[in-house]
């Protein structure tokens, strides 16, 4: 049930299969309808997106098992990192202090052209899928 599909429709396909395609879908995790065109996209916002994460919280723990926390078990650093309920927005708006820490780093993030580089990354792992399929 923790599986993400994406579907698309062809203008002949009737309500009651779309009902029936989203239900088959559904039962294996969330199921979301898009346009064709996205298709190839689908890795860089789901299966892929995990990956990219996982990137930045090992170069957290390798930082942090650097700078003194080695006795640390990452299963504990990983509840210290991730254990919000809440969207990224809402919660660099609850950590980030103004002109504190957080914010300083954030600061850094900007500097070092994080976004652009997710950015990148994203359309690179796009690219990719439209290579593989062939897709123009």
């Amino acid at each position: 049930g923790c599986g993400v599909s994406a579907i698309c429709y062809g203008d002949d396909v009737s309500d009651e299969d779309r009902v029936f395609a989203e239900k088959i879908f559904s039962s294996a995790g969330m199921c979301f309808v898009i346009e064709e065109s996205l298709m190839n996209a689908v890795p860089a916002v789901t299966s892929s997106s995990i990956a990219y994460f996982a990137r930045i919280m090992g170069d957290m723990f390798k930082w942090a098992k650097e700078n003194g926390f080695d006795g640390l078990e990452d299963k504990d650093l990983i509840e210290i990192i991730s254990k919000k309920n809440m969207t990224p927005d809402d919660l660099v708006r609850a950590v980030a202090s103004p002109k504190g820490t957080t914010e300083e780093a954030l600061k850094t993030f900007d500097k070092m052209g994080l976004d652009e580089t997710i950015s990148a990354a994203m359309t690179a792992c796009t690219n990719r899928a439209n290579e593989l399929s062939g897709a123009k």
